[in-house]
């Protein structure tokens, strides 16, 4: 019988076990990355917001990423806020009384506790505080008889993009399909938006709201560097 995800996607399980957003040396997924924040502008950033309005949001998500590293107030006020959620301890019920549903909701909550890479999840996930969104990407294990998660692998969130139609539907970016990107494998990823705003995902993260005052706050430490 086919099983389908909860966006009616159907579920593939021959590519569950093969990694599908993978970095390289080269191509639309290089793992290396040039800087944005060194010698950054008002022009220059204007731009780099208008091109994360039209969807072309790389440059902006290397911006967020080194706001984070260079800004030590910013990365303790992102990082207060996910250790509020990673330190709370997660707990599974069940969707009703019926013993079947009391079995799985058992074995989900010690599947839970016994997974080492669960805390190291859930602070990728809380990426989307600062980006607007964050995915990772599930390393499936099959056995006789069940899928088990064997860990969790962040997805650099500029392997990402959205449909060119509505701006929703996260996509993987590929060398097959530059424009579009390739669709996610259902059960293959975890994704998640912040929703601290309404609207696209990639326009919600805390850093499209600082990245001006950001700026201006930097300006004002190199003047003083200059200074001294």
């Amino acid at each position: 019988m086919p099983i389908y995800d909860q966006y009616g996607n159907l579920v593939r399980p021959a590519m569950l076990t093969k990694p599908q957003a993978e970095p390289g040396m080269t191509g639309v997924r290089n793992a290396w990355q040039s800087s944005v924040a060194s010698g950054l502008t008002p022009q220059r950033l204007a731009s780099i917001l208008r091109a994360c309005d039209d969807g072309q949001i790389e440059d902006f998500l290397v911006l967020a990423e080194e706001m984070e590293e260079r800004d030590p107030h910013y990365f303790s006020v992102l990082g207060m806020r996910k250790r509020v959620v990673s330190s709370i301890v997660p707990s599974v019920k069940p969707a009703s009384n019926a013993p079947e549903d009391r079995r799985i909701a058992e074995e989900v909550q010690r599947a839970i506790a016994d997974h080492e890479g669960l805390p190291d999840l859930i602070e990728d996930m809380l990426d989307s505080l600062g980006k607007g969104f964050s995915v990772v990407e599930i390393d499936w294990l099959k056995d006789a008889d069940r899928w088990t998660p064997r860990k969790f692998d962040r997805v650099d969130p500029r392997f990402i993009q959205f449909d060119r139609v509505t701006g929703r539907e996260m996509r993987i970016r590929d060398i097959g399909n530059v424009i579009d990107g390739k669709p996610m494998d259902a059960y293959k990823f975890i994704r998640h938006t912040a929703r601290l705003k309404s609207g696209m995902a990639f326009r919600g993260g805390i850093a499209r709201i600082v990245a001006f005052s950001w700026m201006c706050k930097f300006y004002s430490l190199k003047d003083w560097m200059a200074f001294i």
